[in-house]
Formats: C-alpha cells, structure tokens, sequence
C-alpha cells in the first residue's frame, strides 16, 4: 500500500517443495527473501490495506488437504490458517473498505459408484453429504473397495464391500494416503508425512498390520506387478530428474 515493496510467491517443486515470499524494490529491483515455508504451495497473495498483513491461497501439508486461506503478518512474518473446512480456495483479493478476504471457493462432493460393464447401468456403493466424508481415488481387491478417507487430521484408508454398507477404517499412521494400488491378495499405498517426505508402505488385507517397504529421501509408488511380486517406484533426485 505504501509502494515500497512487491510482494512474490515463488514456489520450488520436490525434492524442495516449498514457497517463498520475495519482497522486490520497485525503484532499483533489489530482492529480499521474507518468508520460506516448507511443504507449502501458496501461488496467490494479496497486501492488506494497512499493510500489516498479505493474505494468501494455498495449499500447506501441515494444516490441510485442500487450497485454504492464510495470513502472513508483515513485518513479524506470522503465518496462520483462516480458513478451516475442505473447500478449495484459489485467487485472493482484499476489500479496501471493510477489511474483507475475497477468494473464489469450491465445494466438491465425491461417491464410489458401481458399473456393470454389460448394461452400463451405475450403482451408487457410497453416499456423501459433504466434503469431508467424500471418498479419495479407490482400487479394488476381491469383494471390497479401497479408498482414501478423512480420519481425523490426515487422509487415511477405508473399504467397504462392492454391495456397499457401512466403511471399514484401517490404520495408516501420521501421514496422507496419497495412492493406493493393489495385486494379487497384495495392497500397497504411499503416505506423506509431516516432514514432507512420502514413502511407500504395504498393509495386510487380513490383520491390517502396515509395514514401510521404502526409506530414503521421498519415494512415489508407481505399479505393482500382476503377480503382487514386485513394485516399481520412482525418487526424486532434484529438481530436473528422477
């Protein structure tokens, strides 16, 4: 507001995973790194009129799952949650008059459906009032259905039967389930952690006991094969290559 600053979100893909707040000199185009937070992708901003504050929209892995709302106090460099609910948020305005945070939101609700593959006639196996409850990707294995669900502050694993019926939650620790494939009596999934590092790891169908079956630096599960013998993987090794 005063225009001695420009404010720019930088955000740096994995193996950093990261955003950057620069502030720019608009006279002479001198940069000064203000704000970095990691496991952060915040691509839009805009100052408060007082100056005291940018709010942003993004995505945080250490506060959502979805595009939320957040200010970052200027000059402490604070940084918190405004929003808190599984909408997504994307672009970011500032009311001059009342102080007010415009951002365009999305409300998605999602259910596994059943196909018959003769007739294409669509049975619905979940039934969800809200985005909270909606069901992430799906893979089958015999009778039931696998799928990502909310439970509690992470994005966990649920099943139910084909027929449909109550869910069934299992187990997968700290951290978001963000892909899971199956083979052969085999299911594996990927978790994200809080320290922002994902790692493949198997769950026993029968006992639900998990085991990590990857270590290293962020690994992403990519097929199993037909047999359930063998998984391929990929690793990140910087920003150009894997």
């Amino acid at each position: 507001p005063d225009g001695k600053h420009v404010a720019v979100s930088l955000l740096f893909p994995p193996p950093r995973s990261s955003t950057t707040v620069a502030l720019f000199n608009p006279d002479n185009g001198e940069r000064r790194d203000f704000f970095t937070r990691t496991g952060a992708f915040l691509g839009s901003l805009a100052w408060l009129p007082d100056g005291t504050a940018l709010a942003m929209t993004g995505f945080d892995l250490a506060n959502t799952l979805t595009n939320q709302v957040f200010l970052l106090t200027y000059p402490d460099g604070k940084f918190r949650r405004v929003t808190n609910d599984f909408n997504t948020y994307n672009g970011v305005s500032i009311g001059a008059g009342e102080m007010a945070i415009a951002s365009n939101r999305s409300s998605v609700l999602s259910n596994l459906y059943a196909v018959d593959v003769a007739s294409g006639a669509t049975r619905a196996i979940t039934s969800t009032a809200n985005p909270e409850s909606s069901p992430f990707g799906l893979v089958m294995m015999g009778d039931r259905v696998y799928y990502g669900a909310l439970h509690g502050d992470f994005l966990g694993l649920a099943s139910t039967t084909l027929a449909g019926g109550e869910p069934q939650t299992h187990e997968t620790g700290d951290g978001h389930v963000t892909n899971i494939s199956a083979r052969s009596g085999k299911l594996l999934f990927q978790r994200l952690d809080a320290d922002q590092q994902m790692h493949v790891w198997g769950m026993n169908p029968e006992s639900g006991a998990i085991r990590q079956l990857t270590a290293g630096g962020g690994e992403t599960l990519k097929s199993i094969s037909p047999d359930g013998k063998w998984f391929t993987y990929t690793v990140s090794d910087s920003t150009r290559g894997m």
